[in-house]
């Protein structure tokens, strides 16, 4: 490789540092202003103020907040899925579907125990629009998941009810333990026990016993 070309290619790498570091400080200064204030309050220019970045710099990489929320969301839910695998590697090798859905319900709520994630503000009175967002993302997971594992767990309706079905009762759920002021501790151990009863109802046809 000639020097001139090794020289771009370094300056590509520094570049991409660059726009990661950005992102990110963009992204941990929205986080820092939800534990302050609504998503609905905050400016896209009040963000850069406490961002310290230009609003040229922010539009460069996000069409307005509602796509930098929606980024967090899915660098949430990569975290999840990582872990995901993780535990499947660790406690269910021979990915028992049953083990696998609980698996699964882990990683979700470990998303929402992230005190510098995003999951954490997404109270349905304080930010309606991030719980919704959030919903919709859990949802597209489950519904994915659903459909991708359905020979070892069938689903007796089709999957995007299914993943309907179970997000809204769990979602529900868990909102009513938490206004209830059950601890979160004690709100898993609630949702895990009727996710259980879910998976060995007639709404799963346990066709196999590997998936």
């Amino acid at each position: 490789m000639s020097v001139t070309y090794t020289v771009m290619a370094q300056c590509e790498v520094d570049m991409d540092k660059r726009v990661v570091k950005t992102k990110r400080t963009i992204k941990r200064t929205l986080v820092e202003l939800l534990a302050t204030m609504p998503f609905e309050k905050i400016t896209v220019t009040e963000l850069c103020r406490a961002a310290d970045v230009s609003r040229i710099t922010f539009y460069t990489y996000y069409d307005d907040k509602y796509a930098l929320a929606d980024e967090l969301f899915r660098d949430d839910m990569a975290k999840a899925e990582e872990r995901y695998r993780a535990l499947q590697a660790e406690n269910n090798p021979r990915k028992i579907p049953t083990n696998s859905y609980r698996n699964l319900l882990t990683c979700i709520f470990s998303v929402f125990e992230q005190r510098d994630g995003i999951f954490i503000h997404c109270s349905s009175t304080k930010n309606p629009y991030l719980h919704s967002a959030c919903f919709n993302h859990v949802v597209r997971v489950v519904e994915n998941y659903v459909q991708n594992h359905r020979n070892a767990l069938e689903p007796k309706y089709p999957s995007p009810l299914t993943a309907a079905l179970v997000c809204n009762g769990l979602f529900g759920m868990f909102s009513q333990c938490r206004a209830q002021g059950m601890s979160l501790r004690e709100t898993k151990k609630v949702v895990f026990a009727a996710f259980d009863d879910l998976l060995n109802s007639t709404l799963f046809f346990h066709s196999a016993l590997i998936g």
